[in-house]
């Protein structure tokens, strides 16, 4: 019989002590999960009454009586106390030195004061600010931005212990000797026991145990040694996602999905309904609010979808397609393809917009899913279409294209999911476009509208394209829209109409919205835009006016784009806001609006009369818009009556953006602010945006050199700035200037053009 080598004991008490610890950390890190929930809620807590306690500062003395007739309220006033929230300020024996008011009544007082405050911490909406937040709120950012970074760690940690916890135990129980001196006594039984567990544990720790404990508990110590700046730094970029895990854990927090309008048991049938989030980017956040939405699409089957810009609607149409797409997946799995089958890779989802929107449906596609977009557009429509039809995924196609695409399809061809964007562009039942999209809407048994217009802004509009939906419900609404504002008509169409207002799901965040518009170029820019590339003379401030060096602006798509963004705004009862670098570029803004457009604003405009027009604007009706240089109009103002802002280029100074951006979003501003910046495809605008992310301190000092007209202005920022033109030529097949100071280009020339106006 073979002897039974006896292990290293000494390497064996170092492993074992390995293994035990490894495995309590990952016990450890699985259990964070309902640490931090606890931890959050103490946190939250606090915060609720801190919030509460600062309001009470708000509400006279004398409400106190609300609560307890008895208090002598005019006693109070008389000591100086003029709120309940400075009653908190005071000691017990404070209170009671006042006179007239003894141990009795200040135990009254301190209870009523406790009953404010406990009443406003239950019903008062948690606010987190990230400028100069109090502690409570840093506290509870803090505690989020440990739930969102952890979240990976967390859960791989659950599947790891969770797949080797019993293995190790049965690895560290069969190991029965542990030293020279047990082993030389030991039966042969337990020698062989204590070599196969110990093998096991070596082989596990091998396979890359130690590895991955040891990453996920490096990762909990980074996340949990972030610095104040990079939490807060995170929230501002990423504030929807904090506020997604203040809803989905435990906390209490009060969930706004916009549903209160609706029929009780339709709402309970929408949130049971099946939400497969597993084709969304892991980064991808739904709020509660977007859930309900996608959840709406998928049980309704055929609806309109009608919240107001700002809140996702595009979002909540990409997480039905993707949860659809699971569903697809699972019954091709299932099932065996028929050689003629036209569904080979993915299902067949389709969305008709404007030709604006093609680019920003397949970005927001790619940004939010793995689901993958094919814009049937142009000369590659044909190919395109031939791919989509072949390994389907998701057409994104403009209404002038509709009768091409209807004509490439085969016979009993089925859309899985067809979303009709702007759907008021389809309005007229006799326009070409209406009849082929509505053509393609007969392919489907899933059809969502989607627009930002209220329906009581064109009832009949709404009723027309209702009838596409579900004709019954249509004719019925026809016969009832006199009533559309009553709570009776609102309830008869929520089986097909869902709208949501900002301040109705958004009351709990910051109060801004930023949105990239990225605007296919029409023939007119990109002719206009090769010219300026072709011209040596032309120079980088030539370039940024890309998408508005056409002779007429209504030409343009970034004109387009701006008048369906003032148009939404207009019948959102909103004003808008309208920056450029560029003094040529305003004046085609104002053109291009017309009545709609105050004067502008720009540097040669005196104080008293710059305010004349501001006042102006504050007492115009909504829809009207106010057009500012942004030198002008970034800096020393205060337009809250504006909540929309729209910038018709990349501003190479953030800081004079964030400025622009503060004349809305300040103190006073009671409507969410939206933000939009109008870009164009495959031009310089995407290359500064890509550049800043990198080098924001190269543009700070480009535009301060611009913009001042300060002596040094050849630093070193002129090497990217020609770097930029340069590969703006090669992309557009202009080529490089073999020309040496053609190939320097003049800063100076660059300066004067984008010289500071003031």
């Amino acid at each position: 019989m073979a002897k039974i080598v006896s292990p290293n004991f000494g390497q064996m008490k170092f492993i074992l002590s390995e293994v035990r610890e490894l495995d309590q950390s990952l016990k450890q890190i699985q259990d964070l999960d309902q640490v931090q929930i606890e931890e959050l809620k103490r946190r939250l807590k606090y915060l609720r009454f801190a919030q509460a306690k600062k309001e009470l500062e708000s509400i006279p003395i004398e409400r106190l009586s609300d609560v307890d007739k008895n208090i002598r309220v005019s006693v109070l006033r008389g000591a100086g106390i003029e709120n309940i929230g400075q009653i908190s300020r005071y000691a017990n024996f404070e209170l009671e030195r006042i006179s007239g008011i003894g141990e009795d009544n200040r135990r009254r007082i301190r209870q009523a004061a406790d009953s404010f405050i406990a009443g406003m911490a239950r019903v008062n909406t948690v606010r987190l600010h990230a400028d100069a937040p109090d502690q409570e709120e840093l506290d509870v950012i803090q505690s989020l931005y440990m739930r969102i970074h952890l979240a990976g760690p967390v859960q791989e940690a659950k599947r790891l212990y969770a797949d080797t916890h019993v293995s190790l135990e049965q690895c560290l129980s069969a190991i029965l000797v542990k030293g020279s001196l047990h082993w030389f006594l030991a039966s042969r039984s337990k020698k062989e026991s204590t070599v196969r567990g110990y093998d096991l544990l070596n082989r596990l720790l091998e396979d890359g145990y130690r590895d991955r404990c040891k990453r996920l508990k490096e990762e909990l110590i980074t996340v949990s040694a972030a610095q104040e700046k990079t939490i807060l730094e995170d929230y501002q970029k990423n504030a929807a996602a904090y506020y997604a895990a203040l809803e989905k854990a435990d906390t209490g927090f009060q969930i706004a999905t916009g549903d209160l309008t609706f029929p009780r048991q339709l709402a309970d049938e929408v949130r049971g309904e099946a939400l497969d989030t597993s084709l969304l980017r892991e980064e991808t956040t739904l709020r509660a609010y977007q859930e309900f939405g996608a959840r709406y699409i998928l049980h309704q089957k055929k609806a309109f979808l009608g919240d107001e810009m700002g809140l996702g609607k595009t979002l909540q149409a990409i997480a039905a397609m993707a949860s659809l797409e699971s569903g697809l997946e699972g019954e091709i799995k299932a099932s065996a393809f028929s050689e003629d089958d036209h569904r080979r890779n993915q299902g067949h989802f389709l969305v008709a917009c404007p030709a604006g929107l093609l680019i920003n449906w397949e970005r927001e596609i790619r940004k939010y899913s793995s689901l993958s977009p094919l814009v049937i557009h142009g000369r590659s429509r044909d190919e395109a279409g031939r791919v989509w039809i072949e390994e389907g995924g998701v057409a994104v196609s403009n209404y002038e294209t509709m009768d091409e695409l209807w004509e490439m399809l085969p016979d009993k061809f089925s859309i899985d999911l067809m979303a009709v964007d702007e759907a008021h562009y389809v309005k007229n039942p006799k326009a070409k476009r209406s009849i082929y999209t509505r053509k393609l809407t007969e392919l489907t048994d899933r059809l969502i509208f989607m627009t930002g217009t209220p329906l009581e802004n064109n009832v009949y509009e709404f009723c027309s394209l209702l009838l596409w939906l579900n004709p019954q419900l249509g004719h019925e609404a026809q016969k009832y829209s006199y009533m559309c504002d009553a709570p009776a008509f609102r309830e008869m169409i929520a089986p097909v109409y869902l709208r949501r207002k900002r301040e109705d799901v958004l009351r709990e965040l910051p109060d801004l919205i930023e949105e990239d518009d990225w605007c296919p170029m029409s023939k007119e820019d990109r002719d206009a835009y090769r010219e300026i590339l072709m011209d040596p003379k032309e120079s980088f401030p030539g370039l940024r006016r890309v998408g508005w060096q056409t002779r007429q602006a209504d030409q343009s798509a970034k004109g387009i784009r701006l008048l369906e963004i003032c148009r939404a705004a207009a019948e959102e009862g909103r004003k808008v806001l309208v920056f450029s670098f560029f003094l040529d570029t305003l004046s085609k803004v104002q053109k291009l609006l017309g009545d709609q457009c105050l004067p502008l604003i720009t540097g040669s405009v005196n104080a008293e009369t710059r305010q004349n027009i501001i006042d102006r604007f504050c007492d115009a009706r909504p829809g009207s818009v106010l057009a500012c240089q942004i030198q002008a109009g970034g800096t020393g103002l205060n337009i809250q009556a504006a909540s929309v802002i729209i910038f018709c280029e990349p501003q190479i100074k953030p800081s004079l953006q964030e400025q622009a951006i503060g004349r809305a979003y300040r103190m006073g501003q009671v409507r969410n602010v939206l933000v939009r910046h109008l870009l164009c495809e495959g031009t310089v605008d995407e290359r500064i945006r890509d550049l800043l992310e990198r080098k924001r301190d190269i543009f700070e000092n480009y535009a301060d050199s611009s913009v001042m007209g300060e002596e040094n202005r050849r630093g070193d920022h002129q090497p990217i700035i020609q770097d930029i033109i340069e590969e703006e030529r090669r992309a557009h097949g202009v080529g490089a200037q073999e020309d040496g100071e053609k190939r320097r280009g003049t800063m100076e020339q660059e300066a004067e053009d984008c010289g500071d106006p003031m």
